[in-house]
């Protein structure tokens, strides 16, 4: 598969007011684009205002990579995070792995984000007791969230 492959996707994307959003994946999961590196050399080639980044948080860590480095990198065209915990492997409720939370925050304000982060939790521990894993990731999310 050709990166010009997807460019009649982005095309049709943008006729209809439509945004891509791409993500990174883990090696064993894609060969096409597992780093921020294939990342933006996707973005670039397609070159379409509808084709933007997707951060999964466990993906960039296993590619050693920081939050802030695609933020630097890739900027405004980061439209959605799969922003969960990890060591780095593992899709984890926040708490459960190594990533640090606070300031995964900040770089997230610092670079003024304002999309959603989505918890994409998918280790068998969390299936029996969905509503206490969500309980669990609030809580680590308490004492960001704005109470205005």
């Amino acid at each position: 598969m050709t990166i010009g492959a997807f460019t009649p996707e982005a095309h049709a994307a943008e006729q209809e007011g439509v945004v891509i959003a791409m993500e990174a994946l883990r090696p064993e999961e894609s060969q096409i684009v597992t780093t921020l590196a294939d990342a933006k050399r996707m973005l670039d080639e397609i070159a379409s205002p509808a084709f933007r980044l997707m951060v999964d948080t466990t993906a960039m860590g296993i590619a050693g990579e920081t939050l802030e480095q695609w933020f630097e990198t890739a900027g405004e065209s980061i439209v959605h995070l799969h922003f969960i915990d990890g060591t780095p492997y593992g899709h984890l409720a926040w708490g459960d792995g190594t990533f640090p939370l606070a300031s995964m925050i900040q770089t997230l304000n610092d670079y003024g984000y304002k999309g959603l982060l989505g918890q994409e939790i998918t280790d068998f521990r969390y299936y029996e007791h969905p509503d206490e894993t969500d309980r669990q990731i609030m809580e680590a999310f308490e004492k960001y969230i704005g109470k205005d």
